[in-house]
């Protein structure tokens, strides 16, 4: 497993209300040919996985059962003492797998369609890693042996096909799949913060898909956190001229960007559900009420795709300046033209449009604005 897989699923402990996936839960195993040995259930955590319950096969029947507490639909493994795994979806209930011990990869599991369409998505994804070692393996030989032909080309071209249709598959899985932890496992084997970058309106749409979930809201949070610290960076820099921004507000009208220019303009990129963002809406509406009278405004981005929950936020806020937005959340143009990647992010903008500070918050956002609006 990725380390970046076990941020995203496991990178947060939830207090509060209880998801309604909670609750005990028995899982029963009945494999035909299981060797005698220990049997573990753990669920998967940062630093280690944590033991839930063991059982101890003494005879040849193969059958064993473990029993449990989830706190919502989480991610557990069934490890074998002499090396074989099996990966779960839990949630309270009661779940069945059965099959033979040399041929898990035919499991039936009955009471857990997550853990069913789980354990597909790894057969599939072994299959290809193995096409991929093997194409990997064929042109390091072929380069060793200092062949610099059109047989090299090909075996490269044939390697990064393979790598493609590996992300494509990932990418795949966790749009279609109906389970947070399915979508988040799937996405936290993403490689490269370059296939990373590109699945973010994946990541995106995690919150809406699965609005009670603690993973989902965990591997959102965790997945913008890993991003900025790995150098991914915005695309706009100090002192360039800020992209055009041409979108309509919220009752239709178009707004642009150009015509605030004469006036030094935050760009403001937000969304409702975005917690953060709430939570700095109070300081930016104090900086807009202390400095718009001495040629200061605001130009809100909103990366929502909901019209009702980003007019509800701009009221409940109190944001009283311009805002605009394309509905298209991740996907809108603005924040690709801005190579925004984490919300909240804000740019200020002199009064020819060029930016003059990036990301300013609270206190920083008024030290700037004083000093500029004297």
């Amino acid at each position: 497993m990725k380390k970046l897989f076990l941020v995203l699923v496991t990178g947060m402990i939830w207090v509060g209300c209880v998801p309604p996936e909670s609750g005990n839960f028995r899982l029963s195993v009945s494999l035909d040919n299981t060797p005698l040995q220990t049997v573990y259930l753990e669920e998967v955590a940062i630093g280690g996985n944590r033991l839930v319950d063991t059982a101890r096969l003494t005879d040849a029947s193969g059958r064993f059962s473990f029993t449990g507490y989830v706190n919502g639909e989480g991610l557990y493994r069934i490890r074998f003492s002499l090396g074989k795994t099996i990966y779960l979806v839990l949630k309270s209930g009661n779940v069945q797998i059965s099959g033979n011990y040399f041929h898990l990869d035919s499991l039936v599991i009955q009471g857990s369609p997550a853990s069913a369409d789980l354990n597909r998505f790894i057969l599939s994804m072994a299959s290809l890693n193995s096409d991929i070692r093997n194409l990997a393996l064929q042109f390091d030989s072929l380069k060793q042996a200092g062949i610099n032909d059109s047989l090299l080309t090909r075996r490269r071209a044939s390697l990064d096909d393979s790598m493609d249709q590996e992300v494509a598959l990932i990418e795949n899985y966790a749009r279609q799949t109906r389970s947070a932890v399915c979508a988040v496992f799937a996405l936290g084997l993403l490689k490269s913060n370059e296939d990373l970058l590109s699945a973010k309106g994946i990541f995106d749409s995690l919150e809406l898909r699965f609005p009670l979930s603690r993973i989902a809201d965990s591997a959102l949070n965790e997945y913008n956190l890993y991003m900025n610290n790995n150098g991914v960076t915005l695309k706009v820099k100090q002192g360039a001229e800020a992209p055009p921004i041409l979108l309509p507000d919220p009752s239709g009208k178009p707004v642009s960007l150009k015509s605030l220019r004469g006036k030094y303009v935050l760009v403001d990129f937000w969304a409702s559900w975005c917690e953060p963002c709430r939570q700095e809406n109070p300081n930016v509406v104090r900086e807009y009420d202390k400095f718009r009278s001495r040629g200061f405004t605001i130009l809100g981005v909103s990366l929502d795709s909901r019209k009702a929950a980003w007019k509800d936020a701009i009221r409940q806020d109190g944001l009283a300046w311009p805002e605009v937005s394309d509905l298209k959340g991740w996907d809108s143009k603005p924040a690709a033209d801005y190579g925004v990647e984490a919300l909240p992010s804000n740019f200020l903008l002199d009064p020819q449009g060029r930016v003059v500070a990036i990301n300013l918050r609270g206190e920083e956002l008024d030290v700037e604005l004083s000093k500029l609006l004297k």
